[in-house]
């Protein structure tokens, strides 16, 4: 699922996504830790990243 606006599109995660999301978090990591809790380092590694996307993409199929 995509949803494209005139400056954004948003899109549900998948596993050829963790590259990106990694590099965001690593990033903007001391902003993000301003507002989210202290993440254990496995996070900020393509494998956190990676399990992470799988788990949210399991419970978004739990929940259909």
């Amino acid at each position: 699922m995509r949803l494209n606006g005139t400056k954004i599109f948003v899109k549900i995660l998948e596993s050829t996504d963790a590259e990106a999301m990694l590099d965001l978090e690593r990033r903007n990591r001391a902003f993000f830790q301003t507002y989210t809790p202290l993440r254990d380092e496995s996070f900020f590694t393509l494998e956190g990243q990676r399990a992470l996307i799988e788990k949210h993409r399991e419970m978004m199929a739990q929940d259909q």
